[in-house]
């Protein structure tokens, strides 16, 4: 596994990674609806003077109430302040913002539907674990996932890799993970446990598919700063992950804002582009087809 910065992504993986970026750099966060409300509401708060904080373009829905984000804020200060451990934020901070994002994205037409999962119990197969410098496998775990929710797809990819290869797919009831997620509660490395679990991914797909996904998503959640990476896999099996771009502080509404709003792209994402990518290469061209 190899490690790059976000500036080296090839061009051909770059677009996900700029419509992020665009969201880090708060621009069209919120929906126009929002705008005058925010500024009546919060006159004081520095974002408001910058007017491509607000767009139609934003992910989200107008928000007609913002007490579960403050509610979100006070309880991530609190879990920083008292040294809370990972398990506590992630029922109490981590879970609620994965649920709020999902609540509150725009519908859109064409889109299948994805969900969030708590995948602390899957485990790496060890047919598909690499292995360390030492030689020893590497037997990793994440926190969550954004899967695929769509169970046509699900009983295809079943079938698939039962003909196809041995051993468990690294996935929930056959659903394709699309965005891994690892969370911590101080400072520590998250890098290397979702370097392996894409690994796994890729490595499964081109054993099952004979082909792998362009890149995959991946979210490092320390406590309240959450951060982007992306995988991407080379032809050789060399995996890159590329890091990182901070998105978010759980702390700060703004910053809440900021995760929701990428959290609500991804979702989109994991139920169109990720979605297509497997319904071509099980035989469901079209999507929902067979739903």
């Amino acid at each position: 596994m190899r490690q790059g910065t976000m500036e080296e992504i090839p061009e051909k993986h770059r677009e996900l990674y700029r419509e992020i970026r665009a969201i880090a750099d708060r621009k069209e966060v919120l929906p126009e609806d929002n705008k005058q409300q925010e500024m009546d509401e919060n006159p004081d708060q520095s974002f408001m003077g910058r007017p491509e904080f607000y767009g139609s373009s934003s992910r989200l829905s107008p928000l007609r109430d913002t007490d579960a984000i403050d509610a979100l804020r006070e309880e991530s200060r609190r879990h920083r302040s008292m040294s809370y451990s990972e398990p506590s934020w992630n029922t109490h901070v981590h879970s609620h913002i994965f649920r709020l994002a999902r609540q509150a994205m725009v519908p859109q037409q064409d889109v299948v539907a994805t969900r969030w999962e708590n995948v602390t119990h899957l485990a790496i197969p060890l047919h598909l674990q690499p292995e360390s410098s030492s030689g020893a496998k590497e037997a990793r775990k994440i926190d969550f996932a954004i899967t695929i929710d769509d169970k046509p797809l699900a009983l295809a990819l079943k079938a698939r890799l039962l003909r196809a290869t041995p051993g468990e797919y690294p996935a929930t009831n056959h659903s394709p993970l699309g965005v891994l997620v690892e969370t911590k509660s101080g400072p520590a490395e998250s890098l290397i446990q979702l370097g392996v679990w894409a690994h796994a991914i890729f490595k499964h797909c081109r054993d099952a598919l004979g082909d792998f996904p362009p890149f995959l998503p991946l979210l490092s959640v320390i406590g309240e700063k959450w951060s982007l990476l992306l995988a991407v896999q080379d032809e050789d099996g060399t995996t890159t992950i590329y890091e990182e771009l901070s998105i978010g502080n759980s702390s700060d509404k703004v910053g809440i804002l900021q995760i929701l709003s990428t959290l609500a792209f991804l979702y989109e994402w994991v139920g169109s582009d990720y979605y297509q990518w497997w319904a071509e290469r099980l035989g469901l061209s079209k999507q929902g087809e067979g739903s």
